[in-house]
């Protein structure tokens, strides 16, 4: 009996539980409908009294106007109203003319008498020109002096009298051929006539280690070693060099 009673309740219990959440969950949307039909209701109250408070507000703004006429006129007999100044006018002062802030203008000083000019001395009498003089005539040009006309240059005679033979000759070049040893030698005496004109060229060929073969331009002969280094020394006096070489 007992187990039963036990049975009945729990299933009582079970019911109210379920019973109760059922009610809440039924109840829930239609609260919700309730609270959002309340407050639209409030916001279209206050919306409309707020339209309807602002066009009687703008209706009933009073515009200020000036009146056309006069508003205060001076009766007769009245005394004229003072300035604003002569509120600020100190006592006994005359307030007739403004008050002067600033120091009176400086005056000008009185500048020293300038000195009396002195007249202006009289005009002096143009002198009468002077005779013009004559120029006097240029002295003429002397003729010119004769110039005594140079004796032609002779050719100087060769320093040493050629000799038919010798030990001695001056050698003056070198070239790689006969031929244009020879060439130099016609070119030595055109320029060198008066010195070398009495003698004889002598090409001499020589072998040089590393060089070759070179062509040695010589004249003479001379009898001695000096009488071929007067001849020498009087080449180099004219940029000419050359050496005294033995046979």
């Amino acid at each position: 009996m007992t187990a039963e009673k036990e049975h009945v309740d729990q299933d009582y219990d079970y019911y109210d539980e379920t019973f109760d959440d059922e009610e809440d969950g039924g109840r829930g949307p239609i609260r919700m409908v309730v609270l959002f039909i309340v407050l639209a209701a409030f916001v279209g109250v206050g919306w409309i009294a707020f339209k309807q408070g602002v066009r009687e507000g703008s209706s009933k703004v009073p515009i200020l106007k000036a009146d056309a006429g006069a508003t205060k006129e001076m009766p007769p007999g009245a005394p004229a109203q003072s300035s604003p100044s002569d509120l600020y006018a100190r006592p006994g002062q005359s307030t007739g003319q403004p008050e002067q802030l600033l120091p009176p203008p400086e005056q000008p000083i009185a500048s020293a008498p300038k000195a009396p000019v002195a007249a202006p001395a009289p005009p002096v009498a143009a002198q009468a020109p002077a005779p013009a003089v004559a120029p006097a005539p240029a002295p003429q040009a002397a003729a010119p002096a004769p110039v005594a006309e140079a004796p032609p240059v002779t050719p100087a005679a060769a320093p040493v009298a050629a000799v038919a033979s010798g030990a001695y000759l001056v050698q003056i070049a070198a070239a790689r051929s006969d031929e244009e040893a020879n060439q130099l030698w016609t070119k030595m005496t055109g320029k060198y006539s008066d010195l070398l004109s009495p003698y004889q060229p002598n090409v001499v060929a020589a072998e040089v280690p590393g060089k070759g073969t070179f062509h040695r331009l010589q004249f003479g002969p001379f009898a001695g070693k000096d009488d071929a280094g007067r001849v020498c020394d009087a080449l180099k006096a004219r940029g000419q060099s050359c050496m005294v070489v033995k046979r």
